[in-house]
């Protein structure tokens, strides 16, 4: 093989005229080119999370402001028999939000090990219904009709081992964050 390795795959057709091999360049490249795209993420990396550390500066100056644009958005909200599940073992604090500040976290909440000028904040997921509920703790997507498994099957979590609360509530002040004209000011 050449400066340039590269793997090859050869297959053969059976035909009733003479064999011929096709051959398939699955891969190429040199340690060199390897390192290189190495240096290359890891520029890529540092520039995103330096753009990110730069916006959160900005945002930290007017920090004030934008809260008081948000809150004029705000509305209260009140919701009745909407569900959480948990693991059985915090089955006694199943409003506890100390999981989700974890390392990232979920969706909309931070968690202590990103970095240090992000502000650390805790997310408490509740969902509409029972079904929601338990995908959002089994961390699995829906199974498909077709699927003779079910999702804590999947999952291999024993029903016995969770647990399922219905929450009620009244919160003074949400932003939706489904309404566009909300970021308006």
């Amino acid at each position: 093989m050449n400066k340039r390795q590269g793997r090859i795959r050869s297959k053969k057709h059976t035909r009733k005229f003479p064999q011929k091999s096709v051959q398939y360049l699955l891969e190429a490249g040199t340690l060199a080119d390897m390192r290189a795209a190495k240096k290359i993420t890891a520029a890529l990396i540092k520039y995103q999370w330096d753009f990110y550390a730069e916006l959160a500066r900005q945002r930290q100056t007017i920090q004030d402001e934008i809260k008081q644009s948000l809150i004029k958005t705000c509305v209260p909200f009140e919701f009745k028999k909407w569900q959480r599940a948990v693991k059985y073992k915090y089955g006694l604090h199943p409003l506890s939000t100390v999981g989700s500040l974890s390392f990232i976290g979920g969706r909309f909440n931070t968690g202590s090990a990103v970095n240090a000028e992000i502000p650390i904040f805790s997310g408490l997921y509740l969902a509409q219904d029972k079904d929601t509920a338990l995908q959002e703790h089994l961390a699995q997507e829906p199974t498909s009709k077709n699927s003779t498994l079910t999702s804590r099957e999947i999952a291999l979590t024993n029903p016995s081992s969770e647990t399922i609360v219905s929450v009620s509530g009244k919160l003074d002040k949400i932003f939706d964050l489904t309404e566009a004209n909300n970021l308006a000011p």
